[in-house]
C-alpha cells in the first residue's frame, strides 16, 4: 500500500504500517514531496521520518518511498537516509525514483531546477554516485552536476550489493524507461498528457518489451503498478489481468481525497483482494 506523506502527526503513520502488515501486505511506500499543490491545506511531513517510525512498528514489510526526486537531493545525505532506513529495518529498503512532480510547486519555487531534461540528467548522476557511496570503498564521482573527491562512507547498506531500486516513468515516453531498465524495478504510469486513461495490461506488455530489449532478460525485474482495487474476489479479478501482463507488485495507491487517512485504515484492514 503507498499512501502521502500529508499531515501532521508522524506516529499515526506507523499504527498504519502495523495495521497493513498484521493484515497481510507485503509493503509501506509513502510518498516524497515538499509542497504537493499551491492552495493544498494540510501538512506535508518527511518521508524518512516516517518511514523509520514504520520499521520500528513493522518486522516483515518492505518499505520506500513512491517515488523520491534523486535531483533534488543532496547524494551523500540521501546515501546516509537509506542506508540508516535499510539497517534499522533489517534490510527491508525499497528506494523509488524518478524525476518528481509537480516540477513548479514542489521545485521551482523552492529553488531547485524545474527542467525535465536537466533533472533527468542530474538524476542520472545522483544515481550513480549513490550506488558508489554505498559500496564503503573510497570513491570519486566527476560529472556535470555532482562532484566528490575520494570520499568513504560508512556503514553500507544491510542489503548486498545494495538496496533494490524501482524507477518511477511515464508511458509512452521512452527514454525513461530505458533508464529504468538498469535498475531493478519500473513503476509507470500513463502520460496522462498524451493519454487520458490509466495504463491497461496491453501498455504493460508494451513497456516490458522495450524494457526486456534493453535488459536481454527480465528476470527478477519487478513491475509495480499502482491503482485501487475492490475488496475480495472482483478486486483479485482486476489484479491478475496485470499480473497476467507481467506486474509483479499491485500497490493499493491511496489519493489525499476527503478524509483519507481513515480510508486507508479501512483499506488496509480489510486486507489484499484475493
Amino acid at each position: 500500500m503507498s499512501v502521502p506523506c500529508f499531515g501532521e502527526d508522524p506516529r499515526m503513520f506507523g499504527r498504519l504500517a502495523r495495521e497493513i502488515e498484521a493484515a497481510g501486505w507485503d509493503g509501506f511506500f509513502v510518498w516524497d514531496h515538499i509542497r504537493w499543490r499551491t492552495h493544498w491545506p494540510g501538512g506535508v511531513l518527511d518521508p524518512w521520518i516516517l518511514l523509520c517510525v514504520a520499521a520500528t512498528t513493522t518486522s516483515r514489510i518492505k518499505l520506500g518511498t513512491l517515488v523520491t526526486p534523486p535531483a533534488r537531493r543532496r547524494v551523500a545525505k540521501l546515501a546516509k537516509e537509506t542506508v540508516t532506513l535499510d539497517r534499522l529495518s533489517d534490510g527491508r529498503l525499497v528506494l523509488g525514483v524518478g524525476l518528481g512532480w509537480p516540477p513548479d510547486v514542489d521545485f521551482g519555487w523552492l529553488g531547485d531546477e524545474e527542467d525535465n531534461r536537466v533533472r533527468a540528467a542530474i538524476f542520472e548522476e545522483t544515481m550513480e554516485a549513490l550506488v558508489g557511496l554505498w559500496s564503503t570503498e573510497p570513491f570519486s564521482y566527476h560529472g556535470d552536476h555532482i562532484r566528490i573527491e575520494e570520499v568513504q562512507l560508512r556503514p553500507g547498506p544491510l542489503q548486498q550489493p545494495r538496496p533494490p531500486v524501482w524507477v518511477g516513468a511515464k508511458w509512452p515516453n521512452r527514454r525513461p524507461f530505458v533508464r529504468a531498465a538498469q535498475w531493478d524495478g519500473i513503476v509507470p504510469v500513463m502520460d496522462t498528457t498524451k493519454h487520458d486513461r490509466a495504463l491497461s495490461p496491453n501498455d504493460v506488455r508494451d513497456l516490458l518489451e522495450l524494457i526486456g530489449e534493453q535488459r536481454g532478460s527480465l528476470d527478477g525485474y519487478e513491475v509495480v503498478l499502482g491503482g485501487r482495487s475492490e475488496v475480495g474476489t472482483e478486486g483479485a479479478g482486476r489484479i491478475a489481468a496485470f499480473a497476467e501482463a507481467g506486474v509483479t507488485w499491485w500497490i493499493e495507491a491511496i489519493q489525499p481525497e476527503g478524509d483519507w487517512f481513515a480510508d486507508a485504515a479501512t483499506r488496509a484492514g480489510a486486507g489484499p483482494s484475493r
